[in-house]
């Protein structure tokens, strides 16, 4: 992304794939909290490699250019403008962070570019910036999938579309690719019994839908919190104005790569957490993209840091796990000249860094990450309400302040959520919960409202 932006002589196409667009709000700072987990595991990681490339270069071939290569190379990232750990001390998205921002380039790339990103990707998210979003709209594919890190390489599927991509691009065949779909979703990508090149199981989808257009077209389905824990397809006017929860408390961890799955809520921190769920639905619901948690929220401390997951309570009596989003509750204000009703873009400036006043609602729009899901008929679709936990290789450094949290649910402090509706062909029957990547199941141990849930819009 970086260099394309330059726009240097002789480069004809770029396959950006897995990519961090924005650090901050990307990686760095998921909300507004600390990520302490990922990209220090990543840099430190650095020197470590490269010294077992210079003892391999000495080994295989004498070489001993390479140690001092490397001897310079581990001085040079202990400057402060290089070492990543120093930079993101800084917990405002200025600085050092607009510097190294491609999504703020990107916009001048003028050459064809076939991205591709994993919904569940442990490693680095799936939001990059939205620099797809930026890109001219005749110059951008997209593959997309459920799945981890490295779906390129398990992936036949995508293997073989930055292939046919770089044969007419860079070796010139004409090939058709030009007339290819702009947006190829890979639905409920499968592990299989093949191994794919780096060990793992090559990946296989259930199902392929294809859009002519980038960004992709979506409806906003609103979904509003009821009294009761419920979810519904319209605002409530009645009932128990509010529901609280205890923060901080122990929330489950999901898709950590050495602890796979998704367990279950202690019953002992049952407390610190709030269930919404719809009644079953009439019809399948399909969403792409991003959302957001609308959520009227109080505390008792100046802070307090919310987690919010989009799972799907299915009629098996399993719980599979969709999406989340973070929010810092005094990084609470937006730049309201990037955010949408599906996309609320927070400024994260230390001007605009508030706490909270105890008792008091504050509207916080919470970042659902992107994701695309089928909701099968007979299925619910739950938000769960809690404390950050660790998500893939993402550990949050999240205020510990005990706080009760009070999440309001009445006509004038209606919380809600929103989702990218969109209707595109898949597979009719469940997703498997063991074989889905990135995507666990769970017994489902929280009720089922009774009645009809929400339908598609009109």
């Amino acid at each position: 992304l970086w260099v394309a932006a330059h726009r240097p002589k002789g480069l004809l196409a770029i396959t950006p794939s897995k990519n961090v667009g924005d650090p901050y709000r990307d990686v760095g700072y998921p909300g507004g909290i600390a990520n302490i987990g990922f990209p220090a595991q990543w840099w430190n990681g650095f020197p470590r490699i490269w010294r077992t490339a210079a003892d391999l270069a000495v080994k295989n071939g004498g070489d001993t250019e390479c140690a001092k290569t490397v001897a310079d190379n581990i001085e040079k990232i202990k400057r402060p403008e290089l070492d990543l750990i120093k930079w993101l001390d800084n917990p405002y998205a200025d600085g050092l962070y607009l510097e190294r921002s491609a999504m703020l380039q990107s916009g001048k790339i003028n050459i064809p570019t076939l991205g591709t990103q994993s919904w569940q990707d442990e490693q680095i998210g799936p939001r990059s910036g939205y620099y797809e979003d930026t890109i001219a709209p005749d110059r951008m594919w997209l593959v997309s999938s459920n799945g981890d890190h490295h779906t390129n390489i398990t992936s036949d599927h995508i293997d073989q579309t930055l292939k046919h991509f770089l044969a007419r691009f860079v070796k010139g065949e004409d090939n058709g690719f030009d007339k290819e779909p702009r947006v190829r979703l890979l639905q409920e990508m499968q592990t299989t019994d093949a191994k794919a090149p780096n060990g793992g199981a090559k990946l296989m989808p259930t199902g392929e839908a294809r859009f002519d257009r980038l960004p992709v077209q979506v409806k906003p389905l609103r979904l509003w919190m009821q009294p009761g824990q419920a979810l519904g397809d319209s605002a409530p006017t009645s009932g128990t104005a509010s529901s609280s929860y205890r923060y901080p408390a122990l929330s489950p961890q999901v898709n950590n790569p050495a602890a796979e799955g998704w367990p279950a809520v202690p019953a002992s921190e049952k407390d610190g957490q709030l269930v919404f769920t719809t009644a079953a639905l009439p019809q399948d619901l399909s969403f792409y993209g991003e959302g957001s948690a609308d959520l009227w929220l109080s505390a008792t401390a100046a802070n307090t840091d919310i987690q919010v997951t989009v799972s799907e309570v299915r009629p098996d009596g399993q719980e599979m796990f969709v999406q989340r989003g973070w929010l810092r509750a005094s990084k609470r204000a937006l730049d309201t000249a990037r955010s949408t009703t599906l996309r609320p873009w927070g400024a994260f400036t230390r001007d605009k860094d508030v706490p909270m006043v105890s008792g008091k609602p504050e509207l916080l729009r919470v970042e659902i990450q992107k994701f695309a899901h089928v909701f099968r008929a007979g299925s619910s679709i739950r938000v769960t309400v809690d404390s950050p936990s660790q998500t893939g290789y993402w550990i949050f450094g999240n205020d510990k302040t005990p706080s009760t949290n009070t999440l309001w649910h009445d006509a004038a402090h209606a919380s809600s959520i929103v989702l990218g509706y969109i209707p595109y062909e898949h597979a009719k029957t469940l997703p498997s919960c063991d074989k889905t990547m990135r995507q666990p199941c769970r017994k489902n141990d929280a009720p089922v409202p009774a009645g009809i849930g929400p339908r598609a819009p009109a």
